[in-house]
């Protein structure tokens, strides 16, 4: 009677760890939704000194080149400076269209830059094919990004689950990100000019934004 027992019990915990397990897994792998309004979890304070015709908060960063970027990064050209993270549909989507305004001013004074909250190595997963990131790169499929890439966190990065969502704002905070993407526009002389919340999910719309932004950028480099 005890063996039968203690075979039933050895029964149930191997179904209830299977179960455990399968739905950890499938949570893991499962494809994202489109997300059109993110909002930031409480713990994560802003301090919000990005302002409309005013000079951007600075940025002492390395890029995923391991390339310095400080105040001299943007000395006489125009940027476009996005903010993302890896499992947000609208950034993803958003890629395509950045890489082409990256490919029309790549021999111009143009910076065209997103800033990722994820730590270094947790970008290089994601753009190398990692399988944890298949999800989110079936969702909404792009091309290899083209244009300078920042990991705005540091250290190592605790859970592989937590690349579908932000994980810091070491650098955003001070762009009031509260919601993903969102895009800045700055001038020679490092003053905003034009801030952009979100981004549309249909070709057409997304085309109107990029087009906008190319009007933008043209006349700043008159």
């Amino acid at each position: 009677m005890k063996k039968v027992e203690l075979s039933m019990k050895n029964l149930i915990c191997f179904f209830l760890t299977f179960s455990i397990t399968t739905i950890l897994f499938s949570q893991e792998m499962k494809p994202l939704k489109p997300i059109k309004n993110f909002e930031l979890p409480p713990d994560y304070v802003t301090f919000n000194k990005l302002g409309l015709n005013k000079t951007m908060p600075d940025i002492n960063a390395v890029t995923l080149n391991e390339i310095k970027v400080d105040s001299m990064f943007f000395k006489d050209k125009v940027t476009v400076l996005n903010f993302s993270y890896i499992g947000c549909p609208p950034c993803m989507f958003e890629v395509n269209h950045l890489n082409q305004i990256y490919e029309k001013y790549k021999n111009q004074d143009v910076n065209i830059i997103s800033v990722f909250s994820i730590n270094r190595q947790g970008l290089l997963d994601f753009l190398n094919g990692n399988d944890i990131y298949k999800g989110v790169r079936k969702n909404v499929p792009f091309n290899n990004i083209k244009y300078t890439l920042i990991p705005e966190c540091l250290g190592e990065k605790e859970d592989y689950r937590n690349g579908a969502k932000p994980q810091c704002n070491n650098i955003s905070k001070y762009y009031g990100v509260k919601g993903y993407p969102k895009t800045v526009i700055i001038d020679k002389d490092r003053i905003v000019r034009h801030i952009s919340n979100g981004f549309p999910m249909t070709d057409i719309k997304a085309d109107s934004i990029k087009n906008e932004w190319v009007n933008i950028i043209d006349g700043l480099l008159k």
